[in-house]
């Protein structure tokens, strides 16, 4: 049994050592005309909402857009823009996008009779165009098709009246803030948290969105929805996820792992702490 424990020992210690090497800098934002409604984040105007979730790693600064008006809207996707620590990015990219699909059909065949193929196509391999069924045979054919499907990038989305899209392109910080006035690597209750005012915060985001009613754009809206950082907090694993107790539907109960911190105008950047580390600095 001793020869057992020393065995698994070492196992047991990397096994803990790797769980506990991840950290999360949790980043929450603020905005001069984006406000929460119930548990929501949004813009509103007469015609649009758009829908703030930022919750992810890395932030995600994309919106949904919704259409509250009887009339289709278009959205100026050239001149919607993504704007950065001062620094802007167009959200159309003039890009030609693939991606591939697999299709596959199915026939059961319980006669002896000849058959044209109905999957028949002679652009695609390894179909032939007839079918021979021998007598008393029961057999299933079966097709699968690989097309590659490339589309060209649209420069105008098509909102129609009492529908959404979603806008999603960007990322905000991808690597956690630095400052000696909080801990890399925090123990519990060695958390602390940085504020920061709109001119003081270190990551500032905004989107600029254009739309009309009209295809020809001769008139257009502009909505610019800034953001600003105020709290960056550093935590480790076992405070960022707690477990909470669930029902699922056979009254059965369950625990799943949540993050309490989890709103729509925060987001977190996950790290780990180096093997050669073994003090915060």
């Amino acid at each position: 049994m001793k020869r057992l424990l020393l065995f698994l020992l070492p196992f047991i210690m990397i096994s803990c050592k790797q769980f506990d090497v991840f950290y999360y800098q949790v980043l929450s934002v603020e905005s001069d005309n984006v406000q929460f409604k119930e548990v929501n984040y949004i813009y509103e105007n007469d015609d649009v909402k758009i829908v703030y979730d930022m919750w992810s790693n890395a932030g995600d600064p994309g919106f949904t857009i919704f259409n509250k008006s009887d009339k289709t809207i278009y959205l100026n996707l050239e001149e919607t823009q993504f704007i950065y620590n001062d620094y802007a990015y167009d959200y159309f990219q003039n890009r030609i996008n693939s991606r591939s699909q697999k299709s596959s059909a199915s026939l059961n065949i319980n006669s002896s009779s000849y058959y044209l193929n109905p999957y028949y196509n002679p652009r695609i391999k390894n179909t032939s165009q007839s079918i021979i069924d021998t007598k008393g045979a029961s057999e299933e054919i079966s097709y699968s098709v690989d097309e590659g499907i490339s589309y060209q990038e649209k420069k105008v989305i098509v909102i129609l009246p009492k529908t959404n899209r979603s806008i999603n392109e960007f990322t905000i910080p991808n690597i956690p803030y630095r400052d000696c006035k909080i801990l890399r690597f925090p123990k519990e209750g060695e958390e602390k948290a940085l504020k920061y005012n709109m001119e003081e915060s270190p990551y500032k985001f905004s989107n600029i969105i254009k739309y009309s009613f009209e295809k020809s754009f001769q008139t257009q809206v502009t909505i610019r929805n800034n953001f600003w950082v105020t709290e960056i907090t550093n935590l480790n694993y076992y405070f960022f996820y707690l477990d909470k107790l669930f029902t699922n539907c056979e009254g059965e109960n369950y625990y799943k792992e949540y993050s309490p911190f989890k709103q729509p105008n925060r987001f977190y950047i996950q790290y780990n702490k180096p093997d050669h580390y073994s003090e915060n600095y």
